[in-house]
């Protein structure tokens, strides 16, 4: 993700506190690092397809949407805590993916 836009809720995701997150809800190693590579694999497939789109319909329509998305993530990340181990696990996955869509949503609409 290192060439798009930044939002300051990105550091969470690449300085590690995702990482202990994810070892506090006891995820497994390999299911940890899928977790830690999903921005940027998803980041990879939605980022132009949502640029084009931003263009066409509206920057501002897109890219308000996006950081609610990634307020709710966090909030998903939050909720998640609570939960059970397993549970927990599904819901960390879920919250990282709308992470993902809002910050693609975001950066795609190139909001200053």
């Amino acid at each position: 993700m290192d060439g798009l836009r930044r939002l300051p809720s990105d550091a969470d995701f690449s300085n590690g506190v995702l990482l202990l997150f994810l070892t506090s809800i006891q995820m497994d190693r390999v299911g940890t690092l899928v977790c830690l590579s999903l921005p940027a694999l998803f980041a990879t497939f939605f980022q132009a397809p949502l640029a084009h789109w931003a263009d066409r319909r509206g920057k501002k329509k897109l890219g308000y949407p996006g950081i609610s998305l990634v307020a709710l993530a966090f909030l998903g990340l939050l909720v998640a805590a609570g939960f059970s181990a397993p549970l927990a696990r599904s819901a960390a996955v879920g919250a990282i993916l709308l992470f993902t869509l809002g910050y693609c949503l975001y950066s795609a609409a190139g909001l200053r």
